[in-house]
């Protein structure tokens, strides 16, 4: 698993750092390590694949998706965990990790 035993509910992460800066988070499943790394609390980037433009549905009979780019933009402009480029959202994190956590923000390697 972790190097880090500090692991912490995510409800008790203050709310200073959900800044848009990065935080050691995890993601526990049925007991079960889904994810775990750096991750930010922000919007997903500008060019995100989320932003993207919607096409039609290839099959036919089929009636194409249809929301507006401006729906779309504003669903990706709330704030998220996603990783650290904002591409992608990170699965919902369970835990955070304090001392990974400053550790990653005083630019110290956490891996």
């Amino acid at each position: 698993m972790s190097k880090h035993d500090d692991w912490q509910p995510i409800s008790t992460l203050p709310e200073h750092f959900k800044d848009g800066g990065l935080v050691v988070v995890k993601r526990v499943y049925q007991r079960q390590l889904v994810s775990e790394g750096p991750a930010r609390f922000a919007a997903r980037a500008a060019d995100a694949p989320a932003r993207a433009p919607l096409k039609e549905f290839p099959l036919p009979g089929r009636l194409p998706y249809e929301e507006s780019q401006e729906v779309r933009d504003e669903y990706c402009d709330r704030l998220a965990w996603v990783i650290p480029d904002r591409m992608y959202l990170f699965p919902e994190p369970t835990h955070w990790s304090p001392a990974g956590t400053e550790a990653l923000r005083a630019g110290e390697s956490v891996g």
